[in-house]
Order: C-alpha cells, then structure tokens, then sequence
C-alpha cells in the first residue's frame, strides 16, 4: 500500500470514529436526557407504532450505541491493516510501527470487556476508546506525512 493510500484510509477511519463518536453520543443523550427520550417518544415512537412496528426511544439508543461499537471495532480493524500494510512495504519503520499495533490490539482487548459492562460505564469506556483512536489515528497520519516528505526529498 502506498503512503498516499495509506493515508486516503486513515482520513477515512477518522471520519468513521468521528460519527462513531456522535452515534454514541446520540445514543447516550437519548438514554440521559429525560426530554431527548420524550422527543424521540413523540417523534419516532407514536409515529411508527400507527404503522404497526413500535420503536422505542430505548430501541433507537441501543441502535446508536450498537452502531458506534461496531463502527469503531471496523476502524481498528482498518488501522491494524494500514499499518500492517505500510510494515511490509516499508520494513526500515516497522519497528516503530509496533507500538501502534500494540495500542490497536490494547483498544480490541478492551472492546471485549465493554461488552461486559453495566450501561453507564460502558458508554464511557466506549467514548473514551473512541477518543484514544481518533488520536491513535491523527498521530499515523503525521507519521506517514513526515515519510512522505522523507521518500520525496530522498
């Protein structure tokens, strides 16, 4: 993989744990804020059980909690692939690659224990496993950036 492709993905999964981020958000506000919860009763619930299907509030938070979980195992799974990508085309950086790939596979261990989690803290441990791959993220962007300029005035 190229150091531009490289970089094409990573802007990719940025934009990915950046509606991550608001998809929980979204979800947990619905789950916190009584009038939230009351304005998606009226909203989506009255509506859509008139046609037959029920969705509750507590449906649609579970929704966007679902969605961001899944949103942000996808971009690390993503992250873990530039970088293995990256290691093989360029094995000179592999080893300082290494600490991000441990840092992926530190944030998938802790996706495992979430699952476990009472809801409240959940939603935290999540938002802050979002927060620490939007800046795992942006520190591989600034990294490849700087090979970039290596191999252009190489």
């Amino acid at each position: 993989m190229s150091i531009g492709k490289a970089l094409q993905e990573l802007r990719d999964i940025q934009f990915r744990l950046a509606v991550s981020e608001a998809q929980l958000n979204m979800g947990a506000r619905i789950r916190q804020d009584r009038s939230e919860y009351m304005n998606q009763f009226y909203k989506v619930s009255i509506p859509s059980a008139m046609m037959g299907f029920p969705i509750t509030p507590l449906m649609m938070s579970n929704f966007y909690i679902n969605e961001a979980f899944s949103n942000l195992k996808r971009s690390l799974k993503g992250i873990r692939k530039v970088l293995n990508a990256v290691a093989g085309r360029y094995p000179y950086i592999a080893p300082s690659l290494a600490q991000y790939l441990d840092q992926v596979h530190e944030l998938e261990k802790e996706l495992t224990v979430i699952d476990n989690m009472e809801i409240g803290a959940a939603l935290r441990e999540l938002m802050n496993c979002i927060s620490r791959a939007k800046e795992l993220c942006a520190s591989l962007i600034t990294l490849l950036n700087e090979l970039r300029l290596e191999l252009e005035e190489g």
